[in-house]
């Protein structure tokens, strides 16, 4: 028998939730029926385990919402990952001018760390 096929869960898309229970609102993100089934669990204590279960299915499956007696669950959009750019340049961070003016007004014998005393 074959071996089921896994997904690592850094590859998949992170999906944003949106829970209104209590009056209250929360965001929730998960990439899977079981990461949305656990974080409602946590924020709906008062339901039980199978109605959980049916419920971040139908959300996570369906991408619609769920209204409930004073509560509701919608889905809110995706999180997509984009990777930072290694071939640019790492950028040159500028000081400020009261900075270079301290340093350049302190003499050659105190530090950045002095200066920055004496400014503040």
């Amino acid at each position: 028998m074959p071996e089921p096929k896994r997904t690592s869960k850094a590859t998949l898309e992170r999906v944003v939730y949106e829970l209104q229970h209590g009056g209250q609102t929360h965001q929730c993100e998960a990439a899977s029926t079981k990461d949305l089934k656990g974080q409602l669990e946590r924020l709906m204590p008062g339901l039980d385990s199978y109605s959980v279960q049916a419920l971040a299915h139908v959300v996570h499956a369906s991408a619609g919402s769920v209204i409930g007696r004073g509560w509701s669950v919608r889905r809110v959009g995706v999180l997509r990952f984009e990777p930072d750019q290694t071939d640019a340049a790492p950028q040159r961070v500028r000081q400020s001018k009261s900075i270079q003016e301290a340093s350049a007004n302190s003499g050659s014998n105190e530090t950045l760390d002095e200066a920055l005393d004496r400014l503040f």
